[in-house]
């Protein structure tokens, strides 16, 4: 399965399902079919793939992406010291970004009966590397309302990017709103106004009628 024993293609993997473990080499062998720079990111800053804990379950998560603190920041102040130029700054501020920290994924574990399909575990196991892959750029320019919002539509994109968008538009009649976002084209109500998914996974706001500026007419 994975290029030895307790890896899947090159990953940390302490699951025990089988089937999931196929799964998740089944997302991993697309992702580096079709964007290989993108596995490459992914096999560096995913530090391991386990089983969500009993006491995680009880809200209902199934899957988390956990971001890892890099031992560079345990000295933070002197890090802030050397940096003398602007893009040393930059590297820093990079560093401090929780979205480009590495990840511990951590996914329910099973067991899985009948009713739990392929589809609904490849957009799961997709999504959650979509978590891994995000830089801290593409969240910025996807959390119009808030950084939440940003990371969940930076991380589904980039599950529809790799080609599992049909498996995550059918699992999102499932999923909770808040925590995978809408799909393309849906319309959501955040803060007392409202927004459309747009298919670049952007939220953009709707503008009532009564707000909209009358068109100006041709003359004849």
């Amino acid at each position: 399965m994975g290029s030895h024993a307790g890896a899947v293609l090159g990953i940390n993997c302490t699951l025990q399902s089988s089937r999931l473990r196929q799964i998740v080499e089944t997302v991993l062998r697309q992702i580096g079919k079709r964007y290989p720079s993108d596995l490459s990111t992914l096999q560096k800053k995913v530090l391991a793939l386990e089983p969500l804990g009993k006491h995680e379950l009880v809200d209902g998560t199934i899957g988390h992406a956990i971001p890892v603190r890099p031992p560079e920041l345990d000295d933070l102040a002197e890090l802030w010291r050397s940096a003398t130029t602007e893009e040393e700054v930059l590297e820093v501020v990079s560093l401090e970004r929780t979205e480009n920290w590495p990840r511990r994924i951590r996914i329910w574990d099973g067991p899985y009966d009948d009713d739990v399909r392929d589809w609904y575990l490849r957009a799961l196991v997709a999504h959650e590397f979509g978590h891994a892959a995000t830089r801290s750029a593409d969240a910025d320019r996807r959390c119009g309302i808030d950084s939440e919002w940003g990371a969940e539509a930076s991380a589904e994109y980039l599950a529809y990017k790799w080609g599992f968008g049909r498996d995550c538009g059918r699992a999102r009649k499932t999923r909770v709103r808040r925590h995978h976002g809408p799909g393309p084209g849906q319309v959501v109500e955040i803060y007392g106004k409202r927004y459309r998914m747009t298919r670049g996974f952007y939220l953009l706001e709707i503008t009532s009628p009564a707000n909209r500026k009358p068109k100006r007419r041709r003359g004849k």
